[in-house]
């Protein structure tokens, strides 16, 4: 399990780590809101009549701004943030971007892939099951008009977004947070904790309450945890979580979605409860599948304690990245 001693090379003193959040906050918060401060000047030029939406803040129609590129602005931050993993995390830390993503050699585009495929299989049958029982009710919403550009937006924005958020809570901070306490579940339930209670400002949790939607952020941010843990790597939680936006970009969307789209189907009739109790049963059976297919180890090494790797790296050396091997662990 390398993925948590990754955490241990490079340069790895608090002010490294301050420096990279100081970068990712001026490429997704400050960079990553131009775009947007951009299109409203220019808007407010051309004496476009605003208004904005209180219930859902990323839907950007009410300033005059077509669904699809209001979707493209609102994802830029993410975006962003994602290149700055990219370009800084090797300069700063020096160490490799790729151990941010994996505790394996290189990155696993097959189990990458296969979380994808697979997700997308649940998904579906859970989104069937809900409509045939009648539980939830769906209206066919297609709109041809820049559904193709909004199918690009999906497959090549949306992994970005969603890699952003793998790359900070299962990957920089739960390795940030396995090196302060030599500990796997620690990592999870904090990363867990501060995933779900940054999503409270989605216009779900308005529409539906706090109690009905947030134990399903909750649950995803235990849900990806437990997969990098278990899977040494962030390739599963990347691509269900991929799969999981892109299905709610295209597919099924509601009036309350975070991510307002033109998607095929509409939600007419919503069941947060259900939605909740559906989500953990086809989390769990991802998880008995991916444990099985990638011959998982035992659970309980979520409760083991992470021994200092054997090797260290002189805080002063450049990792090369043809050179770069992974620290080995010692393992009770």
């Amino acid at each position: 399990m390398e993925f948590f001693n990754n955490a241990f090379l490079g340069k790895t003193k608090f002010r490294y780590w301050l420096l990279m959040f100081l970068l990712l906050f001026i490429f997704a918060e400050v960079l990553g809101s131009i775009p947007f401060i951009t299109v409203i000047a220019i808007q407010a030029i051309r004496g476009v009549d605003f208004h904005y939406s209180a219930t859902n803040p990323m839907d950007l129609t009410g300033f005059g701004i077509s669904p699809n590129f209001g979707i493209l602005i609102a994802l830029m931050p993410f975006v962003l943030g994602f290149l700055a993993f990219v370009i800084f995390m090797k300069p700063v830390h020096r160490r490799p971007f790729k151990t941010l993503l994996t505790g394996a050699t290189r990155f696993r585009w097959n189990r990458f892939l296969w979380a994808a495929l697979m997700w997308l299989v649940l998904l579906s049958v859970y989104s069937l099951v809900a409509h045939f029982s009648g539980v939830e009710q769906f209206r066919w919403n297609f709109n041809p008009n820049g559904f193709l550009w909004l199918i690009l937006i999906a497959l090549f924005i949306i992994p970005l977004q969603t890699g952003f958020e793998e790359l900070l809570f299962r990957g920089y901070l739960m390795q940030g947070f396995a090196r302060l306490t030599l500990s796997r579940w620690a990592p999870l339930i904090i990363t867990t904790l501060i995933f779900g209670s940054l999503h409270y400002s989605n216009p779900e949790v308005k529409q539906y309450g706090a109690w009905m939607v947030m134990p399903q952020y909750l649950w995803f941010g235990l849900f990806f945890g437990i997969c990098t843990i278990m899977d040494d790597g962030l390739e599963l939680a990347w691509g269900a979580h991929a799969i999981n936006n892109i299905f709610g970009t295209l597919f099924v969307t509601q009036e309350a979605s975070a991510i307002p789209t033109q998607a095929l189907f509409s939600i007419t009739k919503y069941n947060p409860a259900f939605d909740i109790w559906a989500l953990v049963a086809i989390s769990l059976i991802f998880i008995w599948l991916a444990a099985k297919k990638y011959k998982w180890p035992n659970f309980s090494i979520l409760f083991r304690r992470i021994h200092l790797p054997l090797s260290d790296y002189n805080e002063n050396e450049i990792i090369a990245e043809p050179e770069y091997q992974p620290a080995k662990s010692i393992h009770k």
